[in-house]
């Protein structure tokens, strides 16, 4: 899928979340913390509408985490203060919520763990088998982003929820794009065309591939030829040699080999970081190099 298309399908997701309200609710939870022990102190879940299904606060089982309780501000005291409850009081209605419906959170994959962990730990099933959509990785495709990013909640879990639903309006709000990258193939000669396309693409790609590996295997004997590890160079980069231990084989029986070297054979990484690092004890292994280089920043 290209970016736009990406893009253009999460938008199009994004519109049928809010042009289905019946279909999809928004979940969160805040929670105790990341490990396994970890439980929900705070679930919240509303529709596409925006109206509040349900926000409970919830008694805890375990220790809530530093680390987590500096994020949301949930400690014993507070929950007891909020008229914390527990889980099993609130876990049908739970699943009445869920019923049919497809789960959109953010981060989707931790809210479900902790859904479940949480069931499992007062003895319940767990609330949700039905579809799951994750807003993070939504809003990931929306923006092109080569990482997920951050909701900007206020991370209690109603605040979190409201704000996943901005995030989807915002992506359903945007306008769609002509995708260039996109092909138009309506019938089998029209197969035969791209085809033949992307044949001569390939082509020309083999042949720059070559070309880039020739010229990369005539600098780095360069580079060996004049006994250099690194060359600076005028546009501000370095050219770098890196040297790559292969075929690494014992000249000694393995039984003489040191035992650092063994594992239930020998320890090829070890092996080839103590070539590198010129450690390695001679008279014990025959290999040789395979040598390259990358153009780095000085």
């Amino acid at each position: 899928m290209t970016p736009i298309a990406a893009r253009n399908n999460a938008i199009q997701t994004a519109q049928a979340i809010l042009a289905n309200p019946d279909r999809y609710v928004i979940l969160d939870t805040e929670t105790s913390g990341l490990g396994k022990t970890a439980e929900i102190l705070e679930i919240a879940i509303i529709d596409p509408v925006g109206a509040t299904l349900c926000n409970y606060f919830l008694d805890l089982v375990h220790a809530i985490a530093p680390a987590a309780a500096a994020i949301h501000g949930l400690t014993k005291d507070v929950l007891k203060a909020k008229g914390a409850i527990a889980w099993p009081e609130i876990h049908d209605e739970v699943v009445e919520h869920l019923d049919g419906k497809t789960l959109v959170a953010y981060n989707a994959v931790f809210d479900m763990a902790m859904l479940d962990a949480t069931a499992i730990l007062h003895g319940r099933d767990t609330p949700h088998t039905g579809d799951i959509l994750c807003a993070m990785r939504l809003w990931q495709r929306f923006r092109g982003a080569p990482k997920v990013e951050a909701l900007e909640g206020d991370h209690s879990a109603l605040g979190d929820c409201l704000a996943t639903l901005e995030r989807i309006k915002e992506i359903a709000n945007s306008s769609l794009e002509d995708d260039p990258d996109l092909v138009d193939i309506q019938d089998v000669e029209d197969l035969v065309q791209w085809q033949a396309r992307i044949e001569e693409l390939t082509a020309q790609r083999n042949a720059l591939d070559a070309t880039v590996k020739s010229l990369k295997a005539q600098v780095t004997q360069y580079l060996i030829d004049n006994g250099a590890e690194a060359i600076p160079l005028s546009n501000g980069k370095q050219v770098k040699l890196y040297r790559t231990p292969t075929k690494i084989k014992p000249l000694v029986p393995l039984e003489e080999l040191p035992e650092r070297y063994l594992k239930q054979a020998v320890d090829q990484q070890l092996v080839k970081a103590e070539i590198k690092s010129r450690h390695l004890e001679d008279g014990l292994f025959s290999y040789e190099t395979s040598n390259t280089i990358r153009f780095v920043k000085l």
